[in-house]
């Protein structure tokens, strides 16, 4: 009998021969959920960091890749490894900036894949073009925030587009060949979401990416999450 899933360990060994640590990387964007050309406040799950709380704080790319390679040299003895670029949106910047940046990733002998985390309504068609021409030197992942397709879930998170807009940008990075990988980030257990609900976004990630990340909904400190819970579960002082 076949597994249920296809583990990402397995993925790796059976196609680079290998395991690999992935290293988070901050390249020094925002998000149009943050600057104001959709919102100021984010995604309501989302970190003061851009959910890459644990992501390197070197000025350069590849300072940060060798300051966490250096960090997990203790429990990691392979040599490869997947640059991740996690916090905020990572295909927010000019063509050329990202081109700069991720080249710098591209052309590290300790790099094997390149994952860039995003939204998809930050793949217009220059972007896309950029990340053919990245993928053509090293395999690049994109990594879509999709979370939920429940519209009142994507009302209440805050996450500022339609799904629509999601399938729209996997069929563009397809046509464009920008990438090896697409995989969707699900949130597993939002307020208010039945098991159906979860099942319906598993089921619509199915039709459109290769890969799934499952997070089971954590909260947080200092997020709107965190505080829309505490509005919702704890009384206020001498209630």
């Amino acid at each position: 009998m076949l597994p249920h899933y296809y583990s990402l360990n397995e993925y790796l060994l059976n196609t680079f021969g290998s395991k690999m640590y992935k290293l988070a990387l901050n390249a020094r964007m925002t998000c149009p959920n943050r600057d104001g050309l959709i919102d100021t406040r984010g995604c309501i799950f989302c970190s003061a960091g851009g959910s890459g709380d644990f992501a390197g704080n070197a000025p350069t790319v590849t300072e940060q890749i060798e300051a966490g390679i250096s960090q997990v040299s203790g429990k990691y003895h392979g040599d490869d490894y997947i640059a991740y670029f996690q916090a905020y949106t990572n295909t927010y910047a000019p063509v050329e900036y990202l081109r700069n940046v991720y080249m710098e990733a591209a052309l590290n002998s300790h790099i094997r894949i390149i994952s860039i985390a995003t939204r998809p309504d930050c793949l217009d068609d220059g972007i896309c073009r950029l990340l053919a021409d990245i993928n053509s030197i090293k395999p690049i992942w994109i990594e879509l925030g999709l979370q939920t397709t429940n519209c009142n879930s994507v009302r209440y998170i805050r996450r500022g587009y339609k799904n629509e807009c999601f399938a729209d940008a996997i069929m563009r990075l397809r046509h464009f060949h920008s990438c090896e990988h697409i995989i969707a980030h699900m949130i597993i257990g939002l307020p208010g979401e039945t098991t159906a609900d979860m099942l319906a976004t598993a089921s619509y990630i199915s039709r459109y990416a290769d890969g799934i990340k499952l997070q089971l909904l954590h909260i947080l400190k200092g997020t709107d999450l965190a505080d829309d819970y505490a509005a919702q579960h704890f009384s206020p002082s001498g209630a």
